[in-house]
């Protein structure tokens, strides 16, 4: 069994890791251990314990369902490493973490390369009493031609792609595809012992791709000549003078005067209707007041003994009369506003003409007979 470590030194740590060995052989399940080395103050579970992808493998990853078992052997804890799956690749790089020591996480990382079970060690030699049987020489092996591959036990796509490329990870998948593209029937993770596969030839698979056939382009075809297009012309507007737009700008400046004008008289119309409204206003205020107190006299009445109970009817009746000229006022005032606004709307839609100058029947003048006009 050959086994390389890769380590890194440093300081004396209260958890260190031991050295890997490994009881199982290519293709069969992986089972390893490693002895964990801790001082009776640490302790060490397998739930502080990870595997993880090495930082120089460029491969597929074959410890990800791994199962991981702390035992305590001989007051030793020991680290056991196994696997459901058979190991068919030769070659297994992983690392190992520690995350429950006191220093800190504890890494280190181990490449494992795995030798087929023909390299097992043969047992002690047993005499046998009887007489031995003939042994069956085996059969010589058919000579292997060239371009072809010869499998045997425990043979992967991988391994034949490793030992052709050993440091190439790129190159390995392209030959491992290349594979399966000679020997289409072959199943990549169950080869038939003593198959022949065909081995590809990678230079066919490098080679450059054919170029594509080139297109003849069309030959142009000049387009008929048009008789050149009149040129654009340009023109300017001169500036207008200003007496110019003086000129078109009175018939505005009249308008607006115009306007302000009616402004004017419509803001006259309107304070006069406002101060006729206050004055109004004044007269019911006053009206009201001297309800008032006739309303105030009428109380007092009746809190008066039954004896001046008499002249009530003639209070009541001023009351009444006082009451009804109240109302017969705020109506008239009511008619005359709505009079002077109706009046107000039709002068501010028909308008009055000017006034023109009266004209001198010059006829009448000189057919005149008073002696003035002989006399001119």
């Amino acid at each position: 069994m050959l086994l390389f470590l890769l380590t890194c030194g440093g300081r004396a740590e209260a958890i260190e890791i031991g050295n890997l060995h490994v009881s199982s052989h290519l293709g069969e399940p992986l089972k390893a251990s490693i002895p964990i080395i801790a001082t009776q103050e640490e302790e060490v579970s397998s739930s502080c314990v990870s595997l993880v992808r090495s930082e120089s493998d460029n491969g597929i990853f074959q410890l990800t369902h791994a199962k991981l078992e702390m035992q305590n052997e001989q007051g030793k804890q020991v680290l056991w490493i196994s696997t459901r799956d058979s190991m068919n690749e030769p070659i297994i790089m992983f690392q190992l973490s520690l995350h429950c020591s006191s220093d800190g996480v504890i890494s280190k990382s181990f490449t494992v390369f795995l030798d087929p079970p023909a390299f097992r060690k043969p047992a002690s030699p047993v005499i046998p009493v009887a007489q031995a049987p003939a042994v069956r020489l085996p059969e010589p092996e058919k000579p292997v031609r060239k371009g072809e591959i010869v499998v045997h036990s425990g043979d992967t796509l991988s391994g034949f792609a490793l030992r052709r490329y050993p440091e190439n990870a790129f190159a390995r998948r392209r030959y491992i595809a290349a594979l399966l593209m000679e020997n289409p029937g072959i199943v990549p993770n169950r080869l038939q012992v003593g198959a022949v596969l065909r081995d590809p030839d990678m230079k066919s698979y490098h080679a450059p791709l054919p170029k594509p056939a080139e297109i003849q382009k069309p030959h142009p075809v000049e387009a008929p000549k048009q008789a050149p297009k009149q040129a654009f012309r340009l023109n300017i507007a001169t500036e207008t003078p200003p007496q110019a737009q003086k000129d078109a700008a009175k018939p505005t400046e009249t308008q607006l005067i115009a306007q302000s004008d009616n402004q004017t008289v419509q803001l006259k119309q309107l304070r006069d209707q406002v101060k006729s409204l206050e004055e109004k206003l004044t007269e019911l205020q006053g009206r009201l007041t001297l309800a008032n107190r006739l309303l105030a006299r009428l109380n007092t009445l009746k809190t008066q003994p039954r004896e001046e109970s008499s002249s009530l009817p003639n209070l009541i009746l001023i009351a009444a009369i006082l009451l009804i000229l109240a109302i017969s006022g705020g109506v008239s005032w009511y008619l005359r506003k709505k009079k002077a606004q109706t009046a107000l709307m039709e002068q501010y839609l028909n308008p009055a003409p000017a006034s023109r100058p009266a004209l001198i029947d010059h006829l009448d003048y000189f057919e005149s007979d008073t002696p003035d006009h002989h006399k001119w």
